[in-house]
């Protein structure tokens, strides 16, 4: 929350970007902890779901020239040096646009407030399970939304989709990081590839944005598609091995897991002691 009241352009766009992920992480072990839909979690995950939109605009505005200059290493040499001046002068001036909006509004003290709000509600929260059984309803349920999202985008390949796609591997990355002191190496590999998976569909995701905001620009457009069927495809690919396995399954080696990781971190109790 103090992040938010940077002092500088960069200390802003930092802040703005970790409190964003921030609030994604808190979210994904709200779903995590969450035995059903509604009630406290439900709760706290509609506020902080509301803050987070509030820090959106901002985001996808201080990094929209740096996508397009990705795009333009990419391609090089497909748009004119006059077209890429154009796009990179109109997504400067919308981002000076959306700062001095920002600046004339209190948009991040809102986000400050809402954050310190939910700091207050913490030891407040209802969490009546321990262990395994806690979390056991959320294992089994980020890991079936996350595997359902992507057959859906498979067959719909809409940019909506794939952004929820995107959406529910993350609550699938955040779970294996909390996790990632279970033994073995199978947890550490599967969030490596989360990763590479959520990187794919980030990028995805921040190509249709830039899309949507130099909508009509000539020859841009088709270097987004060309560049965001690659990304898609690289993530179906990596998404085909983290989801052939069925949800209940997924729960029982998690469980299993687990198990072995209490029952070495339990100290033995030997005769006589």
């Amino acid at each position: 929350m103090d992040q938010l009241s940077g002092n500088n352009e960069r200390d802003a766009g930092v802040a703005i970007h970790e409190t964003r992920k921030s609030i994604k992480k808190i979210r994904a072990v709200l779903r995590l902890l969450r035995a059903e839909r509604g009630g406290t979690c439900g709760s706290e995950n509609g506020k902080l779901q509301a803050a987070g939109r509030k820090l959106s605009e901002l985001r996808d505005a201080a990094v929209m020239v740096e996508v397009f200059d990705k795009l333009n290493h990419k391609y090089a040499d497909e748009l004119s040096e006059r077209t890429v001046n154009m796009i990179r002068r109109r997504l400067a001036a919308h981002k000076k646009q959306i700062d001095k909006e920002t600046e004339n509004s209190d948009i991040l003290g809102d986000v400050s407030t809402a954050l310190l709000a939910c700091l207050k509600r913490i030891k407040k929260w209802p969490l009546k399970l321990n262990g395994f059984s806690a979390i056991a309803p959320g294992i089994e349920r980020t890991f079936r939304r996350a595997r359902k999202a992507m057959k859906y985008a498979r067959k719909h390949p809409e940019p909506e989709n794939f952004h929820e796609w995107r959406k529910r591997v993350k609550d699938h990355w955040y779970l294996m990081r909390l996790l990632s002191n279970l033994p073995g190496q199978w947890i550490r590999v599967q969030e490596r590839n989360l990763k590479k998976l959520e990187t794919s569909l980030g990028d995805d995701h921040n190509l249709a944005v830039l899309c949507e905001k130099m909508i009509g620009q000539p020859g841009l457009e088709s270097l987004i598609v060309r560049y965001q069927d690659e990304l898609r495809e690289t993530a179906l690919a990596l998404g085909q091995g983290i989801y052939e396995e069925q949800p209940r399954k997924f729960k029982r080696r998690m469980k299993y897991l687990w198990s072995s990781w209490t029952a070495q971190s339990t100290p033995s109790r030997g005769k006589g002691k």
